[in-house]
């Protein structure tokens, strides 16, 4: 199970590097244009910033976590998903059909 987090940590990693890589131009020319958004007086232009940085950070989380999800989507195939469920004599099966018995 132990070797299994890892792979997952590995996965989660190398995904956050190719987005910090691939999209950290995005967020910076997106704060380049949100700083040249006039704005009427100091609070609205504040206002406008925040707001602004807010959908920016948000679409980035946004595409983050579609990025994990396919990570992890890689990392538990069919076939590694089965030899865990069969790891400890079948121990952990038992106990996810125990757990989902006592969710539903």
């Amino acid at each position: 199970m132990l070797d299994h987090e890892a792979v997952h940590a590995r996965a989660y990693a190398a995904a956050l590097d190719q987005f910090i890589k691939g999209r950290g131009g995005d967020l910076q020319r997106g704060m380049a244009a949100l700083k040249e958004t006039s704005a009427p007086s100091p609070d609205l232009a504040k206002a406008r910033w925040e707001e602004g940085l807010r959908m920016l950070l948000l679409e980035a989380k946004r595409q983050l976590m579609v990025d994990f999800g396919l990570a992890n989507q890689h990392v538990d195939d069919a076939a590694t998903l089965a030899a865990l469920e069969d790891a400890c004599g079948g121990k952990i099966r038992q106990l996810e059909q125990h757990g989902s018995r006592l969710r539903h």
